[in-house]
């Protein structure tokens, strides 16, 4: 149960032998540009929860993408080996993180693109599952435009960069 209770996930490599001094400083000194105020948190729940209230209001999730969510989610259960089951409430919590997500950059809907972040929550004990999710993604974005010569140059040069 511990594993899932964290909703994003990053897989990192070791700290090699040559660079862990410099890691262990860091951790020390505290890394620049991220100074906390009088001992206090850099951001509280609280400011979290104004953020997921003010995104609540301000953010549209389209009914087109829910139904992507929910077959994606579908896809990792029924198709992929091994299957990845994505519980009711991790899957609550990723909407809600996408259209946080979508306010914090300033938009006003949920778009495709931005279904990407479920990249790093719906993988589950391997971090090779990250490639399923993305790739049912990009054919799924692929198909729902109608195959639009734009958006496939636009994908593949996201596709690269990821």
């Amino acid at each position: 149960a511990l594993f899932d209770r964290f909703l994003l996930r990053r897989s990192v490599p070791r700290v090699s032998d040559e660079a862990v001094q410099g890691f262990l400083r860091q951790t020390l000194d505290g890394v620049a540009g991220l100074t906390r105020s009088e001992g206090g948190s850099i951001l509280t729940a609280s400011d979290t929860q104004v953020v997921a209230e003010r995104a609540a209001s301000a953010v549209s999730f389209p009914d087109r993408l829910l139904k992507l969510v929910v077959g994606l989610r579908a896809y990792l259960r029924d198709e992929v080996e091994p299957p990845m089951a994505i519980s009711d409430r991790r899957l609550a919590k990723a909407v809600q993180l996408v259209r946080v997500a979508t306010y914090a950059a300033g938009g006003s809907e949920v778009c495709e693109l931005d279904l990407l972040l479920l990249q790093h929550v719906f993988w589950d004990r391997a971090p090779e599952q990250v490639e399923a999710v993305r790739e049912w993604l990009f054919r799924r974005f692929a198909e729902s435009d109608g195959e639009a010569e734009s958006t496939q140059y636009l994908l593949s040069g996201v596709q690269k960069r990821l």
